[in-house]
C-alpha cells in the first residue's frame, strides 16, 4: 500500500519536477512550468479502522504535497492534491 500509493507518487512528482524544471515557464503557454497533481482521499484525514496502512499512505501523500508545494513556488511550479470523497448512500 505504502509503496504503491506513496512512493509511487513521490517517485513521479520527482520525475515530472525534473522535467519541469528543465522545461521551465513557456509563456505562451503558462505562467506555471507545470502543475503537479496527486491522488489523495477523505481517508487522509478521516481513520479507517483496520486499514491503517491505507489511511497512512494517504497522510503521507498530503504531507508530501505540502512540503512540495513550499519546494518548488519558487519555480512556478504549482501542485495540488485531488482529494477524492467517496460516500456510501
Amino acid at each position: 500500500m505504502i509503496g504503491v500509493n506513496l512512493t509511487g507518487q513521490f517517485l513521479c512528482a520527482s520525475e515530472a519536477i525534473r522535467e519541469f524544471k528543465r522545461r521551465g515557464v513557456v509563456k505562451d503557454i503558462s505562467v506555471a512550468a507545470g502543475k503537479l497533481v496527486c491522488m489523495s482521499s477523505d481517508h487522509q484525514e478521516i481513520p479507517w479502522a483496520g486499514h491503517a496502512n491505507y489511511a497512512a499512505s494517504k497522510g503521507g501523500v498530503m504531507q508530501m504535497m505540502r512540503s512540495v508545494a513550499q519546494e518548488v513556488a519558487p519555480l512556478a511550479i504549482r501542485s495540488s492534491i485531488a482529494h477524492l470523497v467517496c460516500r456510501r448512500f
